[in-house]
């Protein structure tokens, strides 16, 4: 997914919704926000116009940052240049991050001065806000079945196309059925109930469509 959002084809992101529709309004945050009259009028809930909820997410206009695995390479100490290099593990693009000696002691990553390819690689999850080189700008926010997504949002999520077995010639629904898999290989084993989050759960979700700045 940070090669498709590299090469301009991942432009959207599905988040699951971990509030469902329901008639409990304790439910429902009484907050500014997006408008989640259309979600709730799915299930044939009518939603007062002063009830609105949060994007966990972000709103539009806000600006998401991308985490991915890399490579945190020796603290130098030069007087034309302080920092670490950093390589990330996707393409093997790197930079070099200035950082003081104080901002060196409150990162907990530990510097690894060998070369890139005998040094360990830094798991996404731990990557910090200063070494991420992907900052996403929200443009849009809304809520619908994750089964409900087209053809051309399945290319927006930078799905790879994937043949109808039956059908091997036939394109309509590929993207669909690439992201699918893709889907499942991430989500398949999450969540409640017999489904889950899986593809077949059809599980509500946020499509959170960004432009890369």
């Amino acid at each position: 997914m940070v090669r498709a959002i590299l090469d301009g084809r991942k432009t959207q992101t599905r988040r699951i919704v971990k509030t469902t529709p329901s008639t409990d309004t304790t439910e429902i945050l009484h907050d500014e926000g997006t408008d989640w009259r259309e979600w709730f009028s799915h299930s044939g809930i009518v939603l007062p116009k002063s009830w609105t909820i949060k994007c966990p997410y972000g709103q539009v206009g806000d600006q998401l940052w991308v985490k991915e695995n890399f490579h945190l390479g020796a603290y130098v100490r030069e007087p034309h240049a302080q920092g670490a290099a950093i390589a990330y593990a996707e393409g093997k693009q790197t930079c070099f991050r200035h950082m003081t000696d104080a901002e060196m002691e409150r990162c907990r990553l530990k510097p690894d001065p060998r070369p890139w390819a005998e040094s360990k690689t830094i798991p996404c999850l731990l990557m910090p806000r200063w070494a991420s080189r992907l900052t996403l700008k929200i443009t849009s926010i809304r809520v619908e079945r994750l089964q409900d997504i087209s053809e051309a949002d399945a290319m927006a999520e930078g799905a790879n196309p994937t043949p109808n077995p039956k059908f091997p010639k036939l394109a309509a629904g590929q993207h669909v059925r690439g992201y699918k898999h893709l889907w499942d290989s991430i989500n398949a084993e999450k969540g409640p109930g017999e489904h889950g989050y899986s593809w077949e759960g059809n599980p509500w979700v946020w499509v959170i469509t960004f432009n890369p700045i």
